[in-house]
């Protein structure tokens, strides 16, 4: 994407992309694989920085892109990603419980941060009497600079709305919630045809079994196979159904086509995680690109 994205704030005073893409590689290189050994919270910070770290277009007199800004603190991180249901103490106003917990998130983001590092997705660079700077790296684990992947070649991306980690929706979502969600958006991509008026992404139809997404039987030749087990995308699906964030219809016919289905009855699913966007303030462009200058000043003045 050579664009500059819009914003979208992921807490009060700080802000993140409203839309950003990862490769289906990493999906099924790191993400799957992370989910598989319940390492869903490495998968969600994994995102959530993505979401944050300086695209090519801003890295400003930055070296190289991918840099997370000081503002968004280790606190903050881990409370996008896992918010605060967690915590089972006494909300009391006391000094020492609040210097635990905080030790607590802390200790946490650094667990996330060393798996993804020792993943190849990000670096850290020490430095002394601070936490170390964060520098998120290309998705497909060689250490190369931070990219957005264009749908070419070797380069097919799954959008990540990021109304799903401004909302809150992406700290409480299960395993299985993470991977339907993956899942989801790649079928959408392969199937806009469906709802040819459904622009914004997260909002589109689809028709794919479940196993589709790692069937080479199901799939053209080159398409990546991502490692999702179908009783675990049925646990996420009747999640989001009962969410209202997928809805499910059965159809005899092709709804362009007209024409009857030879397998009998199939699953329609249309995506409804533009919702969490929609309740939003979208930032413009030249509104994201301000605040995002701000919050770079004010990092360099701390």
């Amino acid at each position: 994407m050579t664009e500059k994205p819009k914003g979208l704030p992921y807490l009060s005073q700080l802000v993140g992309k409203h839309q950003f893409r990862i490769r289906e590689t990493h999906v099924r290189d790191h993400l799957a694989p992370l989910l598989t050994k319940r390492r869903s919270g490495a998968v969600k910070l994994d995102l959530i920085l993505r979401g944050v770290a300086l695209n090519p277009v801003h890295k400003g007199k930055r070296k190289t892109p991918g840099h997370v800004l000081d503002t968004y603190t280790y606190p903050e991180l881990h409370d996008l990603a896992r918010g605060n249901a967690w915590y089972t103490g006494q909300p009391e106003d006391n000094e020492l419980l609040d210097q635990a917990v905080l030790k607590a998130k802390r200790k946490w983001v650094g667990d996330q941060l060393r798996e993804l590092e020792n993943l190849r997705l990000l670096k850290r660079e020490d430095r002394p009497g601070r936490h170390p700077r964060i520098i998120v790296l290309r998705d497909d684990g060689t250490g190369r600079p931070f990219d957005d992947p264009d749908g070419s070649p070797n380069n097919t991306y799954v959008t990540i709305l990021g109304g799903i980690i401004a909302s809150g929706a992406l700290a409480e979502w299960t395993t299985a919630q993470i991977a339907f969600y993956l899942f989801a958006m790649v079928a959408e991509r392969h199937d806009r045809r469906y709802r040819p008026g459904a622009t914004e992404p997260g909002s589109g139809s689809w028709f794919r079994p479940l196993t589709w997404i790692d069937d080479p039987t199901q799939r053209h030749r080159g398409a990546v196979l991502i490692p999702f087990k179908e009783a675990t995308l049925e646990r996420g699906r009747a999640a989001f159904e009962n969410e209202g964030l997928i809805t499910v219809v059965k159809s005899r016919h092709d709804p362009v086509t007209r024409q009857r289905f030879e397998s009998g009855t199939r699953n329609l699913y249309t995506n409804r995680f533009d919702t969490m966007t929609q309740a939003a303030r979208i930032l413009p462009t030249e509104q994201f690109d301000a605040e995002l200058m701000r919050l770079s000043e004010q990092a360099a003045s701390a």
